[in-house]
């Protein structure tokens, strides 16, 4: 390819924001597990095989049967030494779609025993190739560094303020609750419960975050006893670390891994209640 050919294609490619839900994911001790070697290249590209299986399946497997082909071939996922940066349509599929994607995301890293920081925002992002750039990127990034402070992906405040104007999070009557419960179809409001389902709110600072855990109780086959063993170790072996800093993460995974599998088990027992009666 000579200089002409090279310009000539640099200017057909696309130069214009598109407005995105943008995830930027930070895994946490990354860069000291490297620097010291606690991590050999073998287990670091395993760890990213796993993540980049999860992501094949979800995509091949289980994806397309919630969401449109539109949706997730707009959907972009991308790997940068320690960060993930996943980019999703402006529609509650495409946010939808990235609430999933990051729930999975934080459980395949916790199952390596690594723990996943993050922020989602909205907003203007360009996107080609390896070239990523926009303020929806620096709003997540700085969502990550400056707000996430504990194992949790937090939501920017404008898309929570947005859902809060379209209804979300209102408290449902029994009767919609069950309407929507036994309705099947990927309608309208099932995509608004299922971003309900995985959005909550922290009791210590008000702040909403992914509710990742939430796959305890929406997919209890991807999570089984093994895996929540393996959960439950690492978040003990972290309790008991020196530094009071990293200490304080584990024990905010702690309060919220146990407190999650505490309503899995009440909500499982109480749905076998009603099916028995």
């Amino acid at each position: 390819m000579n200089i002409e050919e090279f310009v000539e294609r640099k200017l057909c490619e696309p130069n214009q924001y598109k407005i995105t839900y943008i995830a930027f994911l930070d895994i946490l001790g990354f860069k000291e597990k490297c620097s010291k070697k606690e991590l050999s290249c073998e287990e670091i590209k395993a760890i990213f095989n796993d993540v980049e299986l999860l992501k094949f399946n979800f995509d091949s497997k289980f994806s397309k049967l919630i969401f449109s082909k539109e949706t997730c071939e707009k959907t972009t996922f991308t790997i940068m030494s320690d960060s993930i940066v996943i980019s999703a349509p402006d529609n509650d599929e495409g946010l939808s779609f990235l609430l999933y994607l990051c729930s999975f995301i934080h459980n395949a890293f916790l199952r390596n025993k690594i723990m996943i920081r993050g922020g989602i925002a909205k907003g203007e992002f360009y996107k080609l190739n390896n070239i990523m750039y926009g303020p929806a990127f620096i709003d997540a990034y700085k969502l990550e560094s400056e707000t996430a402070i504990y194992p949790r992906t937090v939501i920017a405040d404008d898309i929570i303020d947005d859902l809060k104007c379209r209804n979300f999070f209102r408290k449902k009557t029994a009767d919609e609750s069950l309407l929507t419960y036994k309705n099947k179809e990927k309608n309208e409001n099932n995509r608004k419960t299922e971003i309900e389902m995985f959005i909550k709110q922290s009791t210590e600072d008000k702040t909403y975050f992914v509710n990742y855990f939430n796959i305890l109780e929406m997919l209890p086959l991807n999570m089984t006893e093994k895996k929540i063993k393996t959960i439950t170790d690492f978040v003990y072996s972290g309790l008991q670390i020196n530094n009071a800093r990293i200490r304080q993460k584990y024990k905010w995974l702690y309060e919220y891994f146990f407190q999650s599998l505490s309503t899995c088990f009440s909500n499982t027992i109480n749905k076998k209640e009603q099916n028995d009666g």
